[in-house]
């Protein structure tokens, strides 16, 4: 074991990425502006936590809207200095989108320039910039994903338990990795969902067994701000089309969301057609949000670059902005909106409502569970 040890601490390949990692820490902290998130928000509150001046989802604490659990990550950031500690999420950030990428990969060949692009855009610059928590969702979803891949309960509990951080941009994935489970012993069970019942339980102890209504009272009192939104329903609302029409249309996106799953089961498709799926009738997405999109924008270049290329495009919708001020945010959603017609696009062509997996070359959508009848 002790050998062992040492000869992977001999490997260069492990000391040049932690020099990347010390790299990227430096210069983030010595150019990137003081993050709104992170430096009004996550920060502030975790300190007065620590102090015991608040419970959270209380007078303090306005503005926090995450799981209680999730100041187990921002606590510890309190240590330095609020321009490490924000280089430091963003760090962190940074290699949860690369674990996704590398945990949904694919045998199909990609140019390495789709890769660049997925990560190069002012989505995720707008994320670094505000200092936030959203790639740890993603990372949890590329947890999951391997934790079905090596059948591994242990690795869904971390990957379920980063989704629960922000679980409402992830509902529909969490829905469906609970539902690939469905057929998993009660221990398995116990061992995916460890974490996530211990930290709830400690919740109800540290900030009191009342914070789940604190918390609905507090969104209902002091509700998150809306001027950024970019929402179907913001949209429909700027273009004066019918709340009932868009209620039909999100309500059919799902459902056909459902009809994949029932189909098809767990795989990397309906996977990605719940996070843009959940996207698209989300009431609550901002620009930063769509870095979620990252393995799914990868899984349409694979098949079709002029479609990815096409939704790449509509990453850099927030320019707009520059002209016409954040009444018009709600455009951001036409990325959303491409990748998830591109997913269905590409699902169809390929014929994978159709065939079995392994009964028609190409498809390539092994299913986690087994094949579906």
């Amino acid at each position: 074991m002790t050998n062992a040890l040492f000869a992977w601490l001999r490997r260069p390949a492990l000391w040049l990425a932690l020099g990347v990692v010390a790299a990227l820490v430096v210069v983030m902290a010595r150019f990137l502006p003081p993050g709104p998130d992170f430096q009004f928000t996550h920060r502030p509150v975790a300190l007065r936590f620590i102090r015991g001046e608040t419970q959270l989802f209380d007078g303090p604490s306005i503005g926090f809207y995450n799981a209680p659990w999730s100041l187990a990550v921002i606590a510890p950031l309190t240590l330095f200095s609020e321009a490490v500690g924000q280089a430091v999420l963003n760090t962190v950030s940074l290699l949860g989108m690369v674990l996704a990428i590398h945990a949904l990969r694919e045998p199909v060949r990609l140019p390495a320039v789709f890769v660049l692009l997925a990560l190069a855009n002012l989505h995720t610059v707008d994320l670094l910039l505000r200092g936030n928590v959203d790639a740890l969702m993603l990372a949890g979803v590329g947890l999951c994903w391997m934790g079905f891949e090596r059948r591994n309960p242990w690795l869904l509990a971390p990957g379920l338990w980063l989704m629960s951080i922000k679980p409402v941009n992830v509902a529909l994935a969490g829905l469906l990795f609970l539902f690939a489970m469905r057929s998993w012993p009660w221990r398995d069970w116990l061992k995916a969902l460890s974490l996530l019942l211990v930290s709830f339980a400690a919740s109800l102890v540290l900030n009191g067994p009342d914070w789940p209504v604190r918390y609905f009272v507090s969104l209902r009192q002091s509700p998150p701000y809306t001027f950024l939104l970019a929402t179907v329903w913001r949209g429909a609302e700027a273009l004066h089309v019918p709340a009932a029409l868009v209620a039909v249309l999100c309500g059919l996106a799902v459902a056909g969301w459902g009809y994949a799953v029932w189909r098809l089961g767990l795989t990397q498709l309906t996977l990605h057609l719940a996070l843009a799926t959940n996207l698209v009738v989300s009431p609550y997405s901002l620009g930063y949000h769509y870095i979620l999109l990252i393995p799914a924008f990868l899984y349409v270049a694979r098949r079709s670059w002029p479609l990815a290329l096409l939704a790449y495009a509509a990453t850099w919708t927030p320019l707009i902005r520059l002209r016409y001020g954040f009444d018009v945010t709600w455009i951001d959603v036409i990325y959303p909106l491409l990748l998830l017609a591109a997913l269905w696009w590409v699902g169809w062509k390929d014929g994978v409502f159709y065939y079995h997996y392994g009964t028609k070359p190409g498809d390539n959508i092994p299913n986690l569970e087994g094949n579906n009848d």
